[in-house]
């Protein structure tokens, strides 16, 4: 009941008065995941990353099929720019659902932070063996890509990119830096300006 009372004096943003109650249903049953997950969004929402990013953990431990968690934990462990932790997680969640394509993109961004080029990519590749049409994965997998002088490939996954979103302006950017590094500056400017018709205020 008192778990229940919290997750509804959360919904009504009532965030202090929700902790009371969700710290007492912790405190009478320490492995209800669900008031972990309450506690823990509760202290997103107040800016307290560091403390909703522990209470999400447990509830992961406590139940790790609940997906409603994954992305949550992940997402913060990243934000916190813990990298490798981030893996080791996402690698777990690949284990109870290999087919989570967002687990795969998200190593992979983990690994591309890291400089782990080669990593990346091949995590980007399983993403996209999962969902194909996905253009974000196309466009940071090019970045890796143009990172090792794979100038081919680069625009190869950035027109895939361009196929499924034709209005991404941070794709026709990548793709302007990849002809230029090629030394293509008449393709660069062009390839620039469709990015500026997209979105004129794109100061990069």
């Amino acid at each position: 009941g008192m778990g229940v009372l919290g997750s509804c004096l959360r919904a009504t943003n009532d965030l202090e008065e929700s902790l009371v109650y969700l710290n007492k249903a912790i405190e009478l049953n320490p492995n209800y995941a669900e008031a972990f997950i309450n506690r823990g969004l509760t202290r997103v929402t107040q800016g307290d990353k560091a403390s909703a990013l522990a209470d999400l953990e447990v509830a992961h431990r406590l139940k790790p099929h609940i997906k409603q968690i994954w992305d949550l934990v992940t997402g913060l462990t990243i934000e916190a720019e813990q990298y490798p932790d981030a893996i080791s997680l996402l690698i777990n969640m690949i284990e109870i659902d290999p087919n989570h394509e967002k687990s795969f993109y998200n190593i992979a961004l983990c690994h591309q932070r890291l400089g782990n080029n080669e990593a990346a990519i091949e995590a980007y590749k399983k993403a996209l063996a999962i969902k194909p049409d996905h253009a974000e994965t196309y466009n940071n997998m090019s970045v890796a890509l143009q990172e090792q002088g794979k100038l081919d490939e680069t625009l190869e996954a950035l027109n895939k990119a361009l196929a499924i979103k034709p209005d991404f302006a941070e794709a026709y950017l990548n793709m302007g830096n990849a002809l230029r590094e090629q030394g293509k500056l008449e393709e660069a400017i062009k390839t620039y300006s469709k990015a500026l018709a997209i979105k004129p205020d794109f100061a990069e």
